[in-house]
């Protein structure tokens, strides 16, 4: 019988009991978490007792070498199987070390699982001592394959994006030197065929193998321009244009050249304002995206042509890559034809690809968005099949005011003129050539091969030249540092400059600005003598 008051010895241990059973329930719990984290972070940890020769794994270690959850972890020399040599020898001269000096090691390696697959762990350990004698090493494994893939696939990435840099450089060097040497051959071959032309009878028996040589210079001249605009490597003269003025005086060419049954029906906000641009190349794309829209036309329809300001923004470019906020101009291409597929579209600015078969040269669409890209300009196409096809060209605006306000004085249909040229060409058959062209306008023209052959000419001619008409980029001297040094001995004294190289070899070099006076070799005789009378009637 126990007495009231008091416990026996038994009752004692039930609390015992529960507690430690609350601290195993805590430890399970403590545990799975332990594994669920592991697992998540592909991390688990290990020791090796030198003096058992055993080892002990945690369960995410089980996982990442592919071992059954429970076996008996190799030892503190077996496990070196799992790394391929080369690392092997890496892992055992950290140890070496780590043990010798005390210290850690952290270390990034291949292993091998037990199925045979490679894969990268960051091993860490640290030795363990007793008695300053090492008993064992300890530390973490974690997978990171994940992580090493995605880091090895971005460096071949930046490789590839390097040599892509430096096989551009050398077609970017490789396309200004053969532009410059076709524009130097093709300049005479067009303007002596234009000259001889003229000078022909029209009943002249040998007049169409004339005709056919002169049309053969200027499909090559427009075959390099073509190359030259999609690769963005073409000489632009940028001016303020106003956008709505090139279309008013581009319809009436546009409308005679699309096909009669093709309705064209162009509209222009009242508030478009100006844009940089080079406005030959403007018209080149609105050609291009017409007979464009025509050939996918081919029963008749409608090709609506838009003029209006757009602004983009954040959500615009999220949805379009290579896009930048901004105020625009925006010139949209409609049209009614039989459309594209999504494929199709995918490629359709891509050199060479056609959907015309071998009617098409694959370079009309190719060219327009070099051309846009040159202007600082974005192009999309939108296209579903049998619902036709519509592109819009983003143009950014300026505040400048626009050629036309600028410059009210149009040359006539035959400029002629008898003023005093100096003209600077290190091409001999160039010089010659332009010299012709030249004097058959009633120039008074003085030819010279080289800038200081000009500059002496100007420091003994006691009368004044009125132009300075020279090659950009000559030996010794280019043609910018030659109009400076001119301008001292003649401060009145104008210039053009004319040059058979890329823009961005001209622009490299630093030798044009903005409203400098240009025109781009090959140049035909009425461009030539057209802007040799603007400028000296400016």
């Amino acid at each position: 019988m126990i007495k009231k008051g008091r416990l026996s010895p038994g009752s004692l241990v039930l609390p015992e009991i529960t507690a430690l059973k609350v601290s195993e329930a805590a430890l399970n719990e403590s545990q799975r978490i332990l594994d669920a984290s592991g697992k998540m972070a592909k991390i688990g940890g290990w020791e090796h007792n030198f003096i058992t020769g055993k080892a002990v794994w945690t369960k995410s270690i089980y996982d990442i070498i592919e071992i059954p959850y429970g076996a008996e972890p190799p030892g503190p020399n077996e496990h070196l199987d799992f790394y391929p040599p080369e690392d092997r020898e890496i892992l055992e001269g950290a140890i070496e070390q780590s043990i010798k000096n005390k210290s850690s090691f952290d270390l990034e390696l291949q292993v091998f699982t037990s199925n045979k697959k490679k894969i990268w762990c960051r091993v860490q350990g640290e030795p363990v001592f007793k008695d300053n004698q090492c008993i064992g090493m300890r530390g973490t494994f974690q997978d990171i394959s994940d992580r090493k893939y995605a880091e090895q696939a971005k460096a071949r990435l930046e490789e590839q994006y390097q040599q892509s840099q430096k096989v551009e450089s050398i077609v970017s060097r490789l396309a200004g030197g053969v532009a410059h040497d076709l524009n130097n051959l093709l300049s005479p071959i067009i303007g002596y065929s234009e000259m001889l032309r003229d000078e022909l009878p029209a009943d002249f028996p040998q007049a169409d193998s004339v005709d056919e040589i002169l049309k053969a210079g200027l499909r090559a001249k427009d075959l390099v321009r073509q190359l030259l605009a999609f690769s963005r490597k073409q000489t632009l003269e940028y001016r303020p244009v106003s956008m709505k003025q090139v279309l008013n005086n581009f319809e009436k060419l546009l409308r005679r050249t699309i096909r009669e049954d093709i309705a064209i029906k162009i509209l222009t906000s009242s508030d478009i304002p100006t844009i940089m641009a080079d406005v030959g190349q403007l018209e080149q794309v609105i050609m291009n995206l017409a007979v464009n829209a025509q050939d996918a036309m081919p029963e008749g329809g409608t090709l609506n042509i838009e003029c209006s300001l757009q602004e983009i923004d954040q959500e615009f470019v999220a949805k379009h890559t290579g896009a930048k906020t901004g105020t625009y101009v925006l010139l949209s291409f409609r049209d009614t034809g039989i459309g594209m597929d999504e494929g199709t579209c995918r490629q359709i600015f891509e050199p060479f690809f056609s959907t015309k078969g071998e009617e098409g040269t694959g370079l009309g669409l190719s060219t327009v968005y070099g051309i846009v890209k040159q202007h600082g300009g974005s192009i999309w196409v939108y296209s579903q099949v049998g619902k036709g096809t519509a592109f819009d060209v983003y143009l950014p605006v300026s505040d400048k005011i626009h050629a036309e306000q600028k410059n009210k004085n149009k040359p006539s249909e035959n400029p002629k003129g008898s003023e005093r040229i100096l003209l600077v060409e290190d091409d001999a058959e160039v010089l010659r050539m332009t010299m012709s062209i030249l004097k058959r306008h009633d120039y008074q023209v003085l030819a010279v091969g080289s800038g200081s052959e000009a500059l002496k000419i100007l420091e003994q001619d006691e009368s004044s030249f009125d132009l300075l008409l020279t090659d950009v980029i000559m030996p010794e001297m280019n043609g910018k540092d030659l109009f400076k040094k001119a301008l001292c001995l003649h401060p009145e004294l104008k210039v053009i400059f004319m040059s058979g190289y890329t823009n961005d070899i001209i622009s490299d070099r630093g030798i044009l600005d903005e409203d400098t006076a240009f025109i781009q070799k090959p140049f035909s005789v009425k461009g030539l003598t057209s802007k040799v009378r603007e400028v000296l009637d400016t």
